[in-house]
């Protein structure tokens, strides 16, 4: 069966964000929610996306599979709403079960497609906005009884503790004590405890003007304000977790390290070389590429 997805952009090397280690990131076009806030407006509205199947999308990640397995890393679906391509994510999984898989989601969707993967994903990243059903409605112009109902199935479903519950925090519209209380209370009546505290970025307006999309402006969090909501939920005894990305140039010595303990390990004359590059580091560079195209040969001649 011929399966395909129209997928928006693929990042690599991410490290400790999106999940553990080292990942590279899917983010599928399409969504059935509108966000005012939403941080990948392009992900809904700029059509400049690439049809892959499943072999051409393993192909574009298994270069980075020794980073993946030596820490613990893998790919992370999100996008706009990757259970738009449940059928897709099955079918690549199942192929490829050597690499681990996180999703971002917010669960709006069919239950059926959720079972479809349920086995299949080692963190559930469920992003929660709102508990009052008709402002949800407002601000993302869907009711959220479906994510609730699908968030309480998916808790009987798989391991309570392989679900986060991500909460984007826009001030004044989600921010109140009220709509975190009822945040809390319907987390321990499904027996959840982890949820991550993601504080609105104005960076992210700028994505619309170059859309060509009207700009909704919303005040960034306040330090005092962020406190006290991970006092809350602290404070209620649920975990709250905080994404602490390596970049730049400590990005770069983790992968450079990886690929020198791996060299060694399996006996490759390759000097990986310390980096001596004196201007802003992105992790890697075409030096890095080689040094990783030439493990990569090593490692598909001798698999």
């Amino acid at each position: 069966m011929n399966c395909t997805a129209n997928i928006n952009v693929i990042i690599r090397l991410r490290i400790d964000s999106d999940g553990d280690g080292v990942r590279t990131v899917v983010f599928f076009y399409g969504c059935p929610l509108q966000c005012v806030w939403c941080c990948n407006p392009e992900t809904r509205f700029s059509e400049k996306y690439t049809v892959l199947d499943t072999n051409n999308l393993y192909d574009l990640i298994a270069r980075d599979l020794i980073y993946f397995n030596a820490t613990d890393g893998g790919v992370t679906f999100s996008g706009g709403e990757p259970l738009l391509y449940a059928d897709f994510i099955n079918k690549f999984l199942n192929e490829h079960n050597c690499i681990k898989a996180n999703i971002e989601t917010s669960l709006y969707g069919s239950f059926d497609n959720i079972e479809k993967i349920a086995s299949q994903i080692d963190e559930w990243y469920i992003d929660f906005k709102l508990f009052d059903e008709e402002k949800h409605k407002v601000f993302t112009d869907v009711s959220n009884d479906l994510i609730k109902s699908n968030i309480v199935k998916l808790s009987k479903l798989v391991e309570r503790d392989k679900i986060i519950l991500t909460f984007p925090v826009i001030p004044s519209v989600n921010d109140s004590d009220d709509n975190i209380k009822q945040m809390i209370a319907f987390m321990k009546d499904c027996g959840l405890n982890k949820v991550e505290i993601h504080p609105y970025r104005k960076k992210s307006e700028m994505k619309y003007g170059k859309l060509g999309l009207e700009q909704h402006t919303f005040e960034e969090l306040s330090s005092i304000k962020h406190f006290h909501i991970k006092k809350m939920f602290s404070e209620s005894r649920i975990v709250v977790l905080e994404r602490r990305p390596i970049i730049e140039r400590s990005k770069c010595e983790v992968l450079k390290d990886i690929r020198r303990k791996y060299c060694k390990e399996n006996s490759i004359g390759l000097n990986i070389e310390d980096c001596n590059y004196q201007g802003r580091c992105t992790g890697t560079c075409p030096k890095c590429e080689e040094e990783l195209k030439i493990i990569n040969e090593w490692r598909m001649k001798n698999a």
